[in-house]
């Protein structure tokens, strides 16, 4: 394929962001620069106005159509203003060393947090589950089975000791590995698409160290900052999601005070290894409880929309179609293995024809086209589920709250009543439907859980340490009176430290009818708590 060529971008055509401008619902006018219009204006970027931002959520929450593609525009936006509260504060130090500046980092970040989604599934975090499912199918049986075990060591495990197979819907109805991760597929893309490289390249930015950025993997001293921008509990990423979703749904759990907590933004450098040093992304500790409303903000978002019951289980009831119409290729590629080989002909998916149609149009269409043609009934039965929004019947539900270091219940007499519940599902739940007179077939089960703040819980250090991966996850605290950083997740004045341990999980025991049938359903819910409890 001929390489995409264009001239060298000058100073002005990667730092001047008033190049252009995008209106947005959400924050109004969005700047961008001469680079990051060219990077928007690439079909690979372009390919993101087809996939929704939030999988079958619509289906609950009529709203919520947007697109991966105005997500990416927001996060550039919540980032960029990230970035001006840095140098500004720069500037209110002209005589200590500068630790961030528009040509060191400003200009990265923009481009990475523009591109951090650019290698996301049809379907989004429901097609990774599909392709990461096919991994452990058939990848455990050929070349990766050592990354693969890894990523699904339970599930291997199960098999291994004589765990009966489960029906399709119930094994996918639980959430699996990232061996197919987006963030994995978007590194290809940055470093293989040759219009996207040859972008970068011209404006002397380094593909592999964008991809760094948004893979996880900026982690050197200089860079942690970058990971604290992009992927810990306070992000540009978590903000967009949750302002934009919220908006979107109808849901007012993400009014939270943005230009405040980009005010709070402070960048630190702090010990590393004895030897070296690391720059931190800090939040000033006056504005202490704007960062904990926003972090519970986050929580009910979650519980109320993301793991909602309803849109869980047709999502379970899609990744059942989506595994299928692999298996039977009818959707391109049809493995995991295809998306990260080079072809015969030296060439990569991401930067093929048919990457552009790896959305969710053309996912919808490819489903149509296979029920045309297929014999298999589940699939034409779960296909007219999803076309004709005909809901899941949920059977069993509970909702229980949790100690990560205690693993207690709070809301239920006998604390291990919960667990032996969710164990009886795993092992009994198939043959309990048989006996029930339900096709095991049709029963599915999600398991929702939701916390405060990513990964604190797994910190067990009163001191900052940077070589604890959880703990770059978690939000900083700095004291300007006596120059402490603390982690607001061990801060003795923070409520989140309170109930940074606790976590929320529910069970949704869901059934998929056929046309027309008709169930005793309040018989079929006491028998099945009845069958739960023994």
């Amino acid at each position: 394929m001929k390489r995409f060529v264009m001239a060298k971008y000058s100073k002005e055509d990667k730092e001047n962001f008033n190049y252009k401008f995008i209106n947005d619902p959400i924050y109004g006018s969005i700047g961008l620069s001469k680079l990051e219009t060219d990077l928007i204006n690439t079909p690979a970027f372009q390919r993101l106005r087809h996939l929704k931002q939030l999988g079958f959520a619509s289906y609950v929450f009529p709203g919520g159509e947007h697109s991966r593609f105005v997500h990416s525009l927001g996060v550039l936006y919540i980032m960029g203003k990230m970035c001006e509260q840095l140098e500004a504060n720069e500037l209110a130090s002209p005589s200590k060393p500068p630790l961030f500046s528009r040509r060191r980092d400003t200009v990265k970040l923009r481009v990475a947090a523009l591109l951090h989604d650019i290698g996301h599934y049809p379907l989004s975090h429901l097609g990774e589950a599909v392709y990461c499912y096919e991994a452990y199918q058939t990848e455990t049986k050929e070349t990766n089975k050592h990354e693969i075990y890894e990523t699904f060591k339970e599930e291997v495990i199960e098999e291994e000791n004589g765990q009966e197979q489960r029906p399709l819907l119930f094994d996918m109805s639980k959430k699996w590995g990232k061996a197919a991760h987006h963030e994995k597929l978007g590194l290809i893309v940055v470093t293989h698409n040759n219009e996207i490289r040859s972008i970068l390249e011209n404006a002397n930015l380094n593909p592999n160290e964008i991809g760094d950025i948004f893979t996880r993997s900026a982690q050197s001293p200089e860079n942690m900052l970058y990971y604290n921008m992009l992927h810990s509990s306070l992000d540009a990423d978590r903000l967009d999601y949750l302002l934009r979703d919220s908006a979107q749904t109808g849901v007012n759990f993400g009014m939270v005070d943005l230009d405040y907590l980009i005010r709070l933004m402070v960048v630190r450098r702090i010990p590393f290894k004895k030897e070296s040093s690391a720059r931190i992304i800090a939040f000033n500790k006056k504005g202490q409880h704007v960062i904990e409303h926003f972090l519970m903000c986050r929580y009910f978002h979650y519980a109320q929309v993301v793991t909602h019951r309803t849109s869980s289980a047709f999502e379970a009831v899609a990744k059942v179609v989506f595994y299928k119409m692999l298996k039977d290729k009818a959707f391109i590629p049809s493995s995991y293995s295809q998306l990260f080989k080079v072809t015969a002909d030296g060439q990569w998916f991401v930067n093929s024809p048919g990457f552009l149609k790896f959305t969710d149009d053309e996912w919808w269409h490819a489903a149509g086209v296979h029920y045309e043609n297929t014999e298999d009934n589940t699939y034409r039965l779960f296909y007219e589920a999803l076309l004709k929004r005909i809901p899941p019947r949920s059977i069993y539900y509970t909702r229980d709250v949790f100690s990560y270091s205690r693993k207690l219940t709070f809301t239920s007499e006998n604390k291990e009543e919960y667990f032996i519940r969710k164990r009886n599902i795993h092992k009994k739940l198939p043959c309990i439907a048989s006996s029930l007179g339900l096709d095991p077939n049709r029963l599915g089960c999600y398991f929702g859980e939701s916390d405060i703040e990513k990964d604190s819980y797994k910190v067990k250090s009163e001191t900052l340490d940077l070589n604890d991966d959880e703990m770059m996850d978690c939000i900083k605290l700095f004291d300007r009176y006596n120059q402490r950083i603390t982690l607001l997740s061990k801060d003795e004045t923070s409520m989140v430290a309170q109930i940074a341990d606790l976590y929320t999980e529910s069970i949704n025991v869901f059934y998929i009818p056929e046309r027309d049938e008709c169930i005793d359903e309040a018989a079929t819910i006491r028998a099945l708590r009845e069958a739960l409890n023994e």
